[in-house]
C-alpha cells in the first residue's frame, strides 16, 4: 500500500559537532514530575465515544480520521499504555495511512530482484490482500500486501485480512507489539514507532508527534460510552497551555531561570548515558510551559532543521556576547515547531518568552534541555546560573 508522501527528516544523532563524543539528548524527566503532569508520558488516558466526536477538524484530519484516532486512543486506554503510548500509536498510523483505513487493490508490481517475497509467495499474498476490498474501507493503496491503519501485512503475521481491516484490532495489535519493545516507556517516541514498524523511513514518524498530541487534546473531555451505552471513565482534561508567568526578577548580573520551576533532576550536566555524556540540564515542566530567554542577547538559531550537532529538534540559541573575553550563548532544546516563538535576528531581553516546553526528538517526557556554552564549549548550566545571581526556584 502506498504510504503518504513523506521525506524522512535528517538524523540528528550526529557524532560530530564541537565535542569529540556524541551529545545525544535522551533526557528523562523524574517520575514525580511526570505523575504531576497530566500531559506527561505516564499520564493515564480514558476512552472516547466514537459516535460523539467534535465536529471541527484537527489540522488536516477530518471526521473519518478522528473516528479512527478515537479508536486508537480507546485501545491505548484498554492496554494501559498511558498518554505516551497513545501518542506513539497515533503518530505511527498518521504516517502509515493518514488515519484512513486502507484496502489493497493488488496493483503493486513485485520487483524481479526483490527478496521480500518470492514470486510464488507474492502471488498468494496478493490474492489474499485483495480480499480487503470486500471490507469497509476509506482509501485504497497497493504497497505489497499492506492493509489497514498501520499498513500491516497478512503475509508477515499481523493477522487475517478480516482482522487487520478492523481498526480496533490493528491498533490493539500495534500496541501489543509496542509493549514488547524493551523499556519502551523510556525511549524516544519515534524510536519506539520504528522499532515496531521497521520502516524504510525511520525518522518520518517524529513529524507527527505534535499533531498527535493535539488530536488527543481535541478529543479530551468528550462524553463517553461503551458499545452498550454504559458510561466509562472520561478522557483526562485537555492539556492546556501552562501560562505561569515570568515574575520579573532579573539577577544583578542580568540572568533569569529559563523555566518557572527547577526540579533538580538526576539527569544533569555530564551524566553518563548510553555511549555519550549529557551536555545540559533538564528542567521538567508541563506541556507548553513558557521558556524564557536566560539573559539579554540576539537569537542566532530558531529552527527544527538547522541544528547544533547531536541535539534533538527543535532548537533556539541565543548569543549573549562576551564575558571576560569569552563568548557566552545558551541553547534551548526539545520544543515542537509550533512552540518556537523567537526568530533568528530577534533582540531579546532576559525573561522574554521565546518558546514553549515540548518533548520533541530524543526525549522521554516534557522538559526543557538547557545548555550554556562558553566559546562554543558546553559548561554546567546550574553553577553558571547560580554564579550569575540566579536563585533556582522549585
Amino acid at each position: 500500500m502506498k504510504k503518504p508522501a513523506a521525506i524522512a527528516t535528517a538524523a540528528v544523532l550526529a557524532l560530530g559537532g564541537m565535542l569529540a563524543i556524541p551529545v545525544l539528548l535522551d533526557n528523562p524527566t523524574t517520575p514525580a514530575a511526570q505523575a504531576a503532569d497530566q500531559c506527561g508520558a505516564g499520564a493515564t488516558i480514558g476512552t472516547v465515544n466514537v459516535s460523539a466526536l467534535p465536529v471541527q477538524n484537527v489540522g488536516t484530519y477530518g471526521a473519518k480520521q478522528l473516528r479512527n484516532a478515537a479508536i486508537i486512543i480507546n485501545e491505548a486506554s484498554k492496554a494501559g499504555v498511558g498518554r505516551k503510548g497513545a501518542v506513539i500509536a497515533l503518530m505511527t498510523a498518521m504516517q502509515e495511512s493518514t488515519l484512513l483505513n486502507h484496502a489493497n487493490d493488488g496493483s503493486f508490481i513485485r520487483p524481479a530482484t526483490s527478496s521480500v517475497l518470492s514470486a510464488a509467495a507474492w502471488a498468494k499474498a496478493r490474492t489474499v490482500a485483495m480480499e480487503s476490498m470486500k471490507y469497509p474501507h476509506e482509501a485504497v493503496g497497493s504497497d505489497w500486501d499492506s492493509i489497514g491503519l498501520y499498513q500491516q501485512r497478512p503475509s508477515a503475521g499481523w493477522g487475517t485480512v478480516e482482522q487487520i481491516m478492523n481498526p480496533s484490532y490493528s491498533a490493539a495489535t500495534f500496541i501489543q507489539r509496542m509493549k514488547k519493545i524493551p523499556d519502551w516507556e523510556h525511549k524516544a517516541y519515534g524510536q519506539v514507532a520504528q522499532a515496531v514498524q521497521i520502516s524504510a523511513f525511520p525518522d518520518a514518524y517524529n513529524k507527527h508527534q505534535s499533531t498527535a498530541e493535539k488530536i488527543i487534546d481535541a478529543l479530551a473531555g468528550v462524553t463517553v460510552t461503551d458499545a452498550t451505552g454504559a458510561g466509562t471513565d472520561p478522557v483526562p482534561g485537555s492539556c492546556a497551555t501552562n501560562t505561569g508567568g515570568f515574575d520579573g526578577t532579573v539577577s544583578a548580573q542580568g540572568w533569569v531561570q529559563p523555566v518557572k520551576t527547577y526540579t533538580g533532576t538526576p539527569s544533569g550536566f555530564g551524566a553518563p548515558r548510553a555511549g555519550y555524556l549529557h551536555m545540559g540540564e533538564d528542567f521538567s515542566a508541563p506541556k507548553n510551559t513558557p521558556i524564557y530567554a536566560a539573559a539579554d542577547g540576539k537569537v542566532t538559531r530558531s529552527s527544527c532543521s538547522d541544528l547544533a550537532a547531536g541535539r534533538s529538534p527543535c532548537q533556539i540559541q541565543i548569543d549573549h556576547g562576551d564575558e571576560n573575553g569569552q563568548r557566552i550563548s545558551t541553547l534551548y532544546v526539545h520544543m515542537f515547531a509550533d512552540g518556537l516563538i523567537a526568530k533568528v535576528g530577534d533582540q531579546v531581553k532576559a525573561g522574554d518568552h521565546i518558546a514553549n516546553v515540548g518533548t520533541n526528538g530524543n526525549s522521554t517526557g516534557y522538559h526543557l534541555h538547557f545548555e550554556v556554552w562558553r566559546d562554543k564549549t558546553p559548561i554546567s548550566p546550574i553553577p553558571f546560573l547560580q554564579a550569575h545571581g540566579v536563585t533556582l526556584k522549585p
